[in-house]
């Protein structure tokens, strides 16, 4: 007969495995293609005539709104066709995002609705089809992008892409006065955002949409509606294309900045934001896409690995747990799950602009991961039926 202790070893070894499996499988999933070459594919109905909207949902965003319209205007001038129509979209502002947006060149839609992006979206939509646009993107109001990427996203399209993201990345990257935490949280988003989308492209599988700098034809959207209003409504619509059997491409090589929060709270309260939605999501979703796999669709088993997965930080805490447990097949597999994580993050570091200070900020992962796991509590109350959508402060507001 088992001991006590011997029974309360093997339910911590069988709990923290359960948890983390998800997420190592992802990781195993992406890691393998990201070994193999990018495979830039057209789809099966090339399209000539692009008439492309950028929408551009802005809450109260008066500080980087002329930014991001000054920054699409010359990645439109520098594409070959010079096509796209930018279109911010003023969601319930109170400031002057809507007249700074007017003066710097942009078309502006003044909307009042329900709070949060994905209604800005689906009216964004509405409009751009009765306008007359084949295809849309989308790009956060706080953002900046490459020179390229409106004539990458055109000519993606031309090859017969149904949708497309292009690569996403934090603009305090270069910062060289980025402290530890906030290096770390870059090595994470480039791991999240980076490596796995490069992984599953080398799959074959669809990259995954990140909410800003995602595009997709009209036709599709017709096909698929975007009717995602939860907290994490990029992975909500990505999930409902994948179960309808579409595939979006990854453009590596065009680039989208995004604001990153400062200060603590607001890193906190977006961090748990993100989290808290995929949670929800997930309790949402579970079933459904069970039943989409077992019905044929195979594509949507790495997409429901991604979603079930735990944060990278919380999934280390529990591998140092199941490795502390005297027995043998729960430290071999926290081990392995270990060896997995380092390879995940090596693979995010290679590709960001100063490797050798973000080596210098793994001195700093215990930390990390304590308040990644000190933030659990905070994560679970925004994956609530009551959370809502809360706008993040902005640095110098």
């Amino acid at each position: 007969m088992s001991s006590p202790l011997y029974l309360f070893y093997e339910a911590v070894a069988v709990t923290a495995t359960a948890a983390t499996l998800p997420l190592l499988l992802e990781l195993l999933i992406t890691g393998v293609g990201n070994l193999l070459p990018r495979r830039m594919v057209g789809g099966v109905n090339p399209c000539d005539a692009i008439r492309l909207h950028v929408l551009v949902p802005a809450y109260n965003e008066a500080l980087l709104i002329q930014r991001t319209v000054g920054s699409l205007r010359a990645s439109n001038l520098l594409s070959a066709e010079s096509s796209a129509s930018i279109i911010v979209i003023a969601h319930n502002c109170t400031d002057a995002t809507a007249l700074l947006a007017e003066a710097a060149g942009a078309v502006v839609l003044r909307e009042s609705g329900p709070a949060g992006k994905g209604y800005a979206v689906e009216f964004g939509f509405a409009h751009a089809k009765s306008h007359g646009a084949t295809h849309v993107t989308v790009i956060d109001a706080d953002s900046t992008v490459s020179e390229n990427l409106i004539g990458e996203t055109i000519a993606a399209f031309k090859r017969g892409a149904d949708a497309t993201q292009v690569r996403y990345e934090l603009d305090d990257m270069n910062d060289p006065k980025a402290d530890a935490r906030r290096t770390l949280q870059g090595i994470a988003f480039s791991a999240f955002n980076l490596v796995r989308a490069r992984g599953r492209a080398g799959l074959g599988l669809s990259s995954g949409i990140f909410g800003n700098g995602f595009a997709l034809s009209l036709k599709i959207a017709e096909e698929v509606p975007f009717t995602a209003h939860s907290l994490a409504e990029d992975l909500e619509y990505h999930l409902r294309l994948v179960s309808a059997g579409k595939r979006v491409q990854f453009l590596e090589d065009a680039m989208v900045w995004g604001a990153s929060a400062t200060g603590k709270g607001a890193s906190n309260e977006q961090r748990a934001r993100w989290e808290g939605g995929r949670f929800r999501l997930l309790r949402q979703s579970f079933v459904g896409l069970i039943a989409t796999a077992l019905r044929g669709r195979w594509r949507v088993i790495e997409p429901l690995f991604d979603l079930s997965g735990i944060p990278v930080a919380v999934g280390a805490a529990l591998l140092v747990v199941a490795a502390a447990v005297p027995l043998w097949w729960s430290r071999s597999y926290a081990v392995a799950g270990l060896a997995l994580l380092c390879m995940h993050l090596c693979l995010a570091i290679m590709h960001r602009p100063a490797p050798s200070r973000s080596v210098a900020a793994l001195l700093h992962v215990p930390g990390y991961i304590l308040w990644k796991v000190a933030m659990l509590p905070l994560v679970l109350r925004r994956s609530s039926r009551a959370a809502t959508w809360t706008r993040t402060q902005r640095e110098g507001e």
